[in-house]
């Protein structure tokens, strides 16, 4: 048995890809569109719209919890906390780790 720490990308990704997009304005710190959740060989999206909602009230939760830390949000933090957040989140409801990829499109 594997320890956490010992977990790798690749690992992490023969338990499926979890993509979460949106479109956000850092400058007045506001959620335009998304997030919308996507699964690649995680779960059955069909089968899972009640996991797929929530994760997105989570994204959207944390989105907004980051962006409102500082006068100038950063890209970086976010997308880490993105992923930290919705990692532990899908593992409490499925004991299941897949890889988190975050995609922001930032409105200029």
């Amino acid at each position: 048995m594997m320890s956490a720490t010992s977990w790798s990308a690749t690992d992490r990704s023969e338990e499926g890809l979890v993509v979460a997009v949106a479109t956000v304005d850092y400058k007045h710190k506001r959620v335009l569109a998304g997030p919308d959740i996507l699964s690649r060989g995680f779960v059955y999206m069909r089968e899972s719209q009640d996991l797929i909602n929530a994760a997105q009230k989570h994204v959207y939760h944390v989105l907004k919890t980051e962006m409102a830390k500082s006068d100038k949000p950063k890209d970086s933090e976010i997308r880490k906390a993105i992923i930290e957040n919705l990692q532990d989140f899908l593992y409490s409801r499925t004991e299941r780790r897949p890889m988190i990829l975050p995609m922001l499109v930032e409105k200029k």
